[in-house]
C-alpha cells in the first residue's frame, strides 16, 4: 500500500482542524443559544414584551456571550483587529444575522403561526451558519499581509 503523498496528509489535517474549530463554534453558540433563550422568555414571559423585541434583547446579550466564549476556545481575539474593535465589528456584522432573525421570527410567528419558542429556535438555527462563516472568514481571519 502506498504511503500518501503530504500533500493529500496536509489537506485530511486541515480538515480535521477545521471540522474542530466548527465543532468549538458549536459549543460557544450552544451557550449563546442559552443565553439568547433565557433573556428572551425572560422578556417575553416575565416582563410582557413584544416577541420582536424581546428578540433583539435576547441576541444583543446572547452576541456577547458567544463572542466571550468564541475568543476563549475557537478564535484568537485580536488577529485583525484590536479587541475593543473587534467587539464593535462582531456586532457591525451581526446586525445582518439579527436583520435575518427578526424576519424569520415574524414569519414564524405571524405567518405560519409557529410557538413563540419554536419560531425562536428556527430563527437562531438559520442565523448560526451566517454568524460563524463571517466571524471566521471576516472579523477572526488573519490580517492580510501588508506590502
Amino acid at each position: 500500500m502506498p504511503a500518501p503523498s503530504s500533500a493529500s496528509g496536509l489537506a485530511q489535517a486541515w480538515a480535521r482542524v477545521r471540522d474542530a474549530r466548527m465543532a468549538r463554534y458549536l459549543i460557544a453558540a450552544v451557550a449563546g443559544a442559552a443565553v439568547d433563550f433565557s433573556v428572551f422568555a425572560l422578556l417575553v414571559y416575565g416582563a410582557g414584551v413584544h416577541y420582536l423585541w424581546a428578540g433583539v434583547g435576547g441576541f444583543v446579550v446572547a452576541t456577547l456571550a458567544n463572542y466571550l466564549v468564541s475568543v476563549r476556545i475557537v478564535f484568537q481575539s485580536g488577529s485583525r483587529f484590536p479587541r475593543l474593535m473587534e467587539i464593535g465589528v462582531v456586532y457591525a456584522v451581526s446586525a445582518t444575522g439579527l436583520v435575518w432573525h427578526q424576519i424569520l421570527l415574524f414569519l414564524c410567528v405571524e405567518r405560519f403561526a409557529l410557538h413563540l419558542m419554536l419560531a425562536k429556535m428556527i430563527a437562531v438555527g438559520c442565523v448560526f451558519f451566517w454568524n460563524y462563516s463571517v466571524r471566521r472568514h471576516f472579523v477572526f481571519a488573519r490580517a492580510p499581509a501588508r506590502r
